[in-house]
């Protein structure tokens, strides 16, 4: 085509697709003004709650059920219910905090009118007066009305959060949700145009011969083309072309679109933004189990931290001034009665094995006891003293005196006499700075330099020399930074399965929704290999941070063999049981495909706790405490083997998060510990206590 003149130009014919009228290539930008120019404007989160249905069903989920919590009233330092004060009884506050709710979500904030009917105030009149930097009242402003002031303590003001701003409205879900929400509106409009114009795509008619405007045949072919893209009823009509007239489609085909995967984008971005599992936007995308889960995790992590910010900023604003409170009620929340049901009937169950097994004689009085306690204490029940030896002790017998013999004097060795005492504390302190001395020695003359040291064992420099020989990364860091050893490992086990995970993931997927069982051999296979060497190196460690602890030292090959040998059984043993969990899980999943209880899109949601971060972090957890488990023994069997009595004493976390399992075991020493968790930590998964090797005090038990 010629491109020089306008007469060229006008020879081109264009038409098709959303196009009312037949118009020249001069005027494509006139046409087709969303390719060539920009938006007419960007959408608002209120036009996204009105246009879109996703941000619609998000809106209204979270305010019905944050409306339906049930609630109560209580006199400030009573836990009795009481009615809301007389002011206020007839204010509807399932209606009140359903719009509080929705206000929020939209626009990050929401105004109640501090007057006897608690007034909600719409939020898209209300703004916030500021001077030098504070919030000094409100301003509203109701079409041409004059604005209404109001003064800082005539609304009650309920903002979210905003990093931007300290005094102003928060940012909302809907906001958040604005990509999202313009993206699933563009595609329904897309779609509406495509076919409300015939469902033809966009099409350039092209001529290489001159036509005059006034063309009587020109004029034929743009009433016939415009007849044709005008609905659907047109669809089929045929239209004949003259003068050289060819048609171009310039839009890609519908099938190239992705429009399914963005749609599914849509979902998944609006779920996240406001808090809501895609399962309870989707019913038909899970089983009944994971829907369950996901509703009670909804609860958890979204709907009751929520409630919590509204009954807190009230309280303070209006109920505590009043000698009142507001709170809200979250055990009566039926999807929490469940849960609470179904672990009383696990605990109960849990019991009566407890109960079988010592009637079995598995289990010890003393072990069964305990465990019973633990049960009780899971349920918030105090285990009743009274049960704690419901069997009678005989009672011992008196003796008729006997005279004492006297006893034979036996003469000890004079070195059994020697009591091994630990080391003073600073012995302990000069061996770490002889270490710290030869580590600067190292970095300014090389790792072959010599080094001479009164209080560094000879089993220790001997380990310093075999690490600096074989090259080790961070060679002086068991000894100098012992304590950041688990840590390391930690993110170490993590950073390595994820990346497995996120390799394999898409073909598991893929798997799945052809209905075959995922063939896993090769990433559990690289899963033990990946993880054999952070096992042995962190043992080895760990066993020389804890003998230097100590002032002790340990053979450095003979520990790394053992290492090794531990290392390997542990990688394939987790492997293992990594392969069990998946299996049951694929299975599952594959049930309710062929039951047509899920969608096949469901399934990268249902494999998210499988092989996503909550899983690598926590087995990262529980690796390494087996792995810190191992070196305390290891380091406990050498002393003893040396003749050195010594103890290992359990150490929780000692923060909010140590559990009811472990919390009675903290400090106890083997003889404890032992009998209710053998072998010691990990006492259960995600486990992150500690076995500290300390020498036997003279006395000790």
């Amino acid at each position: 085509m010629n491109y020089q003149n306008k007469a060229a130009l006008d020879r081109v014919i264009v038409a098709g697709g959303a196009l009312k009228s037949t118009i020249s290539l001069s005027e494509l930008d006139k046409a087709f003004p969303e390719l060539f120019s920009k938006s007419g404007g960007e959408t608002t989160a209120v036009q996204s709650f009105s246009a879109v249905s996703w941000v619609y069903r998000c809106v209204n989920l979270r305010s019905d059920t944050l409306a339906g919590l049930p609630r109560s009233f209580y006199r400030l330092g009573d836990n009795e219910k009481v009615d809301p004060p007389a002011i206020y009884a007839d204010v509807d506050f399932d209606h009140l905090l359903w719009l509080t709710e929705a206000a929020r979500c939209i626009w990050g904030v929401s105004y109640w009118e501090r007057d006897p009917g608690l007034h909600w105030l719409n939020p898209s009149t209300m703004s916030i007066v500021v001077q030098d930097n504070v919030m000094v009242g409100f301003r509203q402003s109701v079409m041409r009305a004059k604005p209404e002031l109001f003064g800082p303590d005539d609304l009650i003001y309920l903002p979210m959060f905003n990093p931007m701003d300290d005094l102003g409205p928060g940012i909302a879900p809907a906001t958040v949700a604005l990509t999202a929400a313009g993206l699933s509106s563009a595609l329904l409009k897309w779609a509406e145009a495509f076919f409300e114009h015939g469902a033809i795509p966009a099409v350039i008619l092209t001529t290489d011969q001159r036509i005059k405007e006034d063309d009587p045949e020109l004029d034929r072919i743009s009433r016939m083309w415009k007849r044709l893209t005008r609905g659907l009823k047109n669809a089929w009509e045929t239209v004949v072309l003259s003068r050289g007239l060819t048609p171009t489609v310039i839009s890609p085909p519908v099938k190239d679109l992705v429009i399914p995967k963005l749609n599914k984008q849509v979902r998944e971005e609006l779920s996240a933004s406001f808090g809501i599992p895609i399962t309870m936007l989707q019913q038909s995308a899970a089983n009944f189990a994971t829907a369950r889960e996901d509703r009670q995790s909804y609860y958890m992590d979204t709907l009751f931290p929520e409630a919590k910010m509204i009954a807190a900023g009230s309280n303070r604003q209006l109920w505590k001034p009043l000698g009142y409170e507001m709170r809200f009620d979250f055990d009566a929340v039926e999807a929490m009665q469940q849960n609470e049901a179904e672990k009383a009937d696990a605990i109960t169950a849990m019991m009566e094995q407890v109960g079988d097994q010592y009637e079995d004689q598995i289990l010890t009085r003393k072990r069964s006891v305990w465990l019973v306690e633990q049960l009780w204490d899971q349920m918030g029940m105090k285990f009743p003293d009274e049960l704690a030896d419901e069997v009678p002790q005989p009672q011992a017998q008196p003796e008729e005196p006997k005279t004492p013999e006297k006893p034979e004097v036996v003469e000890e060795p004079e070195d059994a006499k020697a009591v091994i005492l630990p080391p003073d504390i600073s012995v302990i302190q000069n061996i770490r700075k002889d270490l710290r001395r030869w580590r600067r020695k190292v970095g300014s003359r090389g790792p072959n330099c010599s080094f001479i040291s009164d209080y560094i064992p000879e089993q220790t420099a001997k380990a310093v020399r075999l690490r600096l020989l074989n090259d080790c990364k961070d060679v002086f860091r068991p000894w100098l930074e012992g304590k950041a050893l688990d840590s390391v490992a930690e993110r170490a086990i993590i950073a390595a399965l994820q990346a497995i995970f996120d390799e394999y993931l898409p073909g598991i997927v893929s798997a799945l929704e052809a209905g075959d069982m995922p063939d896993l051999e090769d990433m559990y296979r690289q899963i033990r290999g990946a993880t054999i060497p952070i096992y042995q190196d962190v043992l080895a460690e760990q066993a020389l941070a804890n003998a230097a602890d100590l002032g002790w030292g340990v053979d450095y090959e003979d520990l790394l063999i053992d290492a090794n040998d531990w290392a390997r059984t542990r990688a394939g043993a987790m492997a293992n049981q990594l392969s069990v969990t998946d299996n049951k899980r694929f299975i599952s999943i594959l049930d309710s495909l062929q039951r047509g209880e899920v969608a096949s899109d469901a399934i990268p949601g249902m494999l998210g706790g499988l092989f996503g971060s909550v899983r690598a972090d926590m087995t990262g957890i529980t690796e390494t405490t087996h792995a810190m488990r191992q070196a305390a023994a290891r380091l406990a069997a050498n002393m003893r083997a040396s003749g050195i009595e010594v103890v290992e004493r359990w150490l929780t976390a000692e923060d909010e998060k140590v559990c009811p399992i472990c919390a009675p075991l903290d400090h106890t020493t083997e003889e404890v510990w032992g009998q209710a968790i053998a072998g010691g930590p990990p006492a259960h998964y995600n486990c992150r206590c500690r076995i500290a090797v300390e020498y036997k005090q003279k006395g000790q038990s």
